[in-house]
């Protein structure tokens, strides 16, 4: 999967594992990068205080981590530059047990050599 935008509909119910945070559910996804991308990266749900980890695949440590936007939202937010590698987006609530559907955009731009 190269650059372009990718739109994914979810929820967080109890099928969700909680590896990531204990009592807090959590969904992964995969993507790699071929060539160096920026890529932005946006959790929303209405119902449920989202936190998102965006980790290089096969790490414990996270490149990047957003819990809210803003203060009082919902949503979380991450952008960044990605060289090329394999990597894992860890969607998680903000609270423990939280039900609730969101929607997870990843928006992917090839960084264009300069002459």
């Amino acid at each position: 999967m190269g650059p372009g935008n990718v739109f994914r509909e979810n929820s967080f119910d109890p099928r969700c594992p909680f590896i990531l945070n204990a009592n807090k559910h959590t969904r992964y996804y995969h993507f790699s990068v071929e060539g160096p991308e920026n890529v932005n990266i946006l959790l929303l749900s209405s119902v449920v205080n989202t936190k998102l980890y965006l980790f290089r695949r096969g790490s414990p440590i996270p490149i990047r981590s957003n819990d809210n936007i803003f203060p009082g939202v919902t949503h979380s937010h991450i952008s960044t530059s990605l060289g090329v590698g394999d990597y894992t987006l860890a969607a998680t609530t903000s609270a423990e047990l939280k039900e609730g559907p969101f929607y997870l955009i990843l928006k992917r731009t090839a960084i264009l050599a300069q002459d």
